[in-house]
């Protein structure tokens, strides 16, 4: 892929609406894919810090472009687009998507037929800086409150981890307002991990964003 001009890294996430991560400087030829899929989030960033692989494609360019003293175009616009979790697989879904995908390559112009017609944005793009990542401190049962789709306001509750010995029960909350785009399809957490993730609108966090 390293010579294409446009990459599509097509996953599914855990439970999750549709969402798409994208470098920054390819959001405006990401855009019309955003629109055609009904992204419900879409996560920006210059370098996430994961040597994820459509940023090892797209990355060179707009870093080239910020140290040499003459215009150098993005070569290469790139996004990971998470189709739902995996667990939504239907008919509808995939023709819904199949269509969005070839409407966008007719949209590029590199197949033939006339493109359609662009959709409002479903979602105002965020910085992946402003995502909160929510994590339990303890081990225990996890009992979510929140689903993927829902739009929390900061201090709603997102999920309740119980210990399953003593029965105590610790309450994971939203620290940032904004819509849950994926959690985790594991229901007994543990220290560390990703269980859910929140879209919110103003950068807190630096360094390696593709996590806490």
């Amino acid at each position: 892929a390293f010579d294409a001009d446009v990459v599509l890294d097509l996953h599914c996430d855990c439970e999750a609406v549709m969402h798409m991560y994208t470098e920054t400087p390819c959001w405006p030829a990401m855009e019309p894919l955003a629109r055609l899929l009904g992204a419900q989030a879409v996560l920006l960033a210059k370098n996430s810090g994961g040597l994820s692989f459509d940023e090892c494609l797209s990355g060179p360019w707009w870093q080239l472009a910020e140290k040499l003293p003459f215009p150098i175009p993005q070569g290469c616009a790139s996004s990971t687009v998470e189709l739902r979790g995996e667990g939504d697989i239907s008919h509808a879904y995939g023709q819904a998507d199949a269509s969005a995908l070839f409407g966008y390559l007719q949209h590029l112009g590199v197949v033939g037929g006339k493109p359609p017609a662009l959709p409002e944005l479903a979602c105002a793009a965020t910085p992946l800086a402003g995502a909160q990542f929510v994590k339990s401190p303890v081990p225990g049962v996890l009992v979510f409150a929140a689903k993927p789709g829902d739009r929390l306001a900061l201090g709603d509750l997102v999920a309740e981890v119980i210990d399953p010995i003593n029965g105590t029960v610790h309450t994971l909350r939203a620290e940032v307002p904004g819509l849950v785009y994926a959690r985790t399809t594991e229901r007994y957490a543990t220290p560390g991990d990703d269980l859910a993730n929140i879209a919110g609108s103003v950068p807190f966090r630096t360094g390696y964003l593709l996590g806490a």
